[in-house]
């Protein structure tokens, strides 16, 4: 849940729906691990404040884990747009990876 709705949902918007998304990509790349490991529900938000963001999931690329930052960002106006998230994830699928995430059939 993104900071500016954990009191009051009034002031939600898409860029609250931006930080859920960081949280949701977070939770597929940890395999399903819950967020914000180690703190307490009510302690969340004013960790939040002080800058904590979550530690990069073990198999998460950087790429991927550079928009997450994008959208945990504390401030809503601070925070990408799904239109920009659209176009980085787009960008990302493109490329394609890299040769190191293939196996050749004869290797195995």
């Amino acid at each position: 849940m993104a900071p500016e709705c954990m009191k009051t949902t009034i002031h939600a918007n898409e860029l609250s729906d931006v930080f859920s998304f960081g949280i949701v990509m977070w939770e597929i790349f940890s395999l399903g691990d819950t967020p914000y490991p180690d703190i307490q529900s009510r302690d969340v938000d004013s960790k939040l404040k002080q800058g904590y963001k979550m530690k990069k999931p073990e198999y998460c690329d950087d790429a991927f884990y550079k928009i997450m930052l994008k959208c945990w960002h504390y401030h809503p106006n601070k925070r990408s747009g799904f239109a920009e998230v659209k176009d980085q994830l787009s960008h990302m699928f493109q490329e394609g990876p890299s040769e190191e995430h293939y196996y050749r059939s004869n290797d195995l």
